[in-house]
């Protein structure tokens, strides 16, 4: 991997590296650059519940052999 690498202010609590590349931060989606706009879609509604669909999984682990 190349690039720059960002240390961040973590809480001590919190027990982990706090050394990052630049390719594995995400800008928040809250707070969007200055020109770039994320719109919305509307939910589905599916038994008067709203219902989204998932672009892909991101992370996920097994524990004991258990999603």
């Amino acid at each position: 991997m190349k690039g720059y690498l960002y240390i961040i202010d973590l809480p001590l609590n919190i027990k982990m590296l706090n050394v990052f590349y630049a390719d594995w931060l995400r800008k928040d989606l809250d707070n969007p650059l200055l020109g770039q706009n994320r719109e919305l879609e509307e939910p589905v509604l599916i038994n008067s519940e709203p219902e989204y669909e998932i672009d892909k999984i991101l992370a996920s682990r097994t524990y004991y052999g258990r999603l």
